[in-house]
């Protein structure tokens, strides 16, 4: 996951300097790699002081996205939209359930990270603050999601979607109101990647440090810096993230090549936490005492 980020913010910036490319030449694996370390030792900094940054990041990140969607809305034309809407047209794309089936990756990798909150419950103050930043994000998350699929297809259409180079949101804000459109999404999508490279960075280092307290993985990755980072475990994260970095440049792999990896490897996890959190809700393990089970 955050190796497929930092190709895309180097594919973003591509649209200013061209020698990144697809964000897979040496010149973005080299920055890539610059702004993984300053990450590394942000985190080091403090998990909260990383988190008060996320948050800033994570402002800054929605306001364009919400401008687009106010724009794109303005913009909407209706036959755009309802042109060859089942994609049935098109026989390139197969049947409605093919479209659908070869959409799922995708849709996983969207959605993947919206257990962070889950993952961090360690460090919450209540514990019902989980379940509701965690409902909270998935629905603004769909929300975001789906007008901003939905209303793009009503400016472009499907194969001048398709044929866009990413981030297409960019291609399609320039559609509308011209080259600045497309500065701004670039520009926008750099901040929002960076922080999510920076929100997946502590999740990434946060999952086997908690493994590691509970002895499901060595202790080492227990550790804990005097500022109570999970320095051990953040370390061979992102050491594994510069490695696999390195094969990006030689095996050219692509911002859509790295996601798929991503989704197809987290569904086992998903699979086992999930029937696992099923099997603690059903027997109130871990519960306290007078404690709900059905939500905050």
């Amino acid at each position: 996951g955050n190796v497929s980020y930092a190709v895309i913010v180097f594919s973003a910036l591509s649209y200013f300097f061209p020698a990144f490319g697809d964000g897979n030449t040496w010149q973005a694996v080299l920055g890539a790699s610059i702004l993984l370390w300053i990450i590394h030792f942000l985190v080091l900094a403090g998990i909260r002081q990383a988190a008060i940054v996320n948050t800033f990041v994570t402002v800054a990140k929605i306001a364009p996205v919400v401008l687009f969607v106010g724009v794109v809305a303005v913009a909407f034309k209706l036959n755009v939209w309802s042109l060859d809407f089942t994609g049935l047209a098109n026989a390139s794309l197969g049947s409605i359930a093919t479209q659908v089936k070869s959409t799922m990756l995708v849709t996983l990798w969207v959605f993947i990270g919206i257990e962070g909150a889950s993952v961090f419950s360690a460090r919450a103050e209540r514990r019902k603050d989980i379940a509701t930043a965690t409902v909270l994000g998935f629905f603004t998350c769909l929300a975001l999601y789906a007008l901003v699929s939905l209303l793009s297809l009503g400016i472009l259409s499907q194969p001048e979607l398709a044929a866009l180079k990413n981030p297409s949101m960019a291609g399609v804000l320039e559609a509308v109101i011209g080259p600045w459109g497309a500065v701004l999404i670039n520009l926008a999508l750099v901040v929002s990647v960076v922080g999510a490279f920076l929100s997946w960075t502590l999740l990434a280092a946060e999952i086997p440090h908690v493994a590691g307290k509970d002895g499901t993985m060595p202790k080492f990755f227990g550790n804990e810096s005097e500022r109570g980072v999970p320095s051990t475990s953040l370390l061979i994260t992102n050491l594994l993230v510069q490695g696999f970095l390195v094969i990006t440049l030689f095996a050219q792999s692509t911002y859509q090549a790295l996601f798929y990896i991503a989704s197809a490897a987290i569904l086992v996890p998903y699979i086992f936490s999930g029937a696992f959190a099923a099997k603690l809700a059903l027997t109130g393990e871990s519960y306290e005492s007078g404690e709900r089970r059905s939500g905050p």
